[in-house]
């Protein structure tokens, strides 16, 4: 099985995700607790995730997700990335 389309989408929502990461960079960023003392997360991760996952989804809409910082669907038709 190739996976070529996959790898292609993929760096293209890595791409996309370094580009909102560069920009909060840039512009600056809150940091926020998420639920223990040590767990931290910023809107720059949050958004991140959101353009890698609508990238994916663009491509491959019955496949489902896991994030670290958003409640996601996990039960994709097809394959859960």
């Amino acid at each position: 099985m190739e996976f070529s389309d996959e790898l292609r989408i993929a760096k293209e929502a890595a791409r996309k995700a370094g580009e909102v990461i560069k920009q909060y960079r840039r512009e600056g960023f809150e940091v926020e607790r998420k639920g223990s003392r040590t767990d931290f997360v910023t809107e720059a991760d949050r958004e991140a995730q959101r353009k890698v996952v609508e990238t994916i989804e663009d491509e491959f809409p019955g496949d489902g997700f896991l994030g670290e910082e958003d409640g996601l669907k996990p039960d994709g038709e097809n394959r859960v990335w």
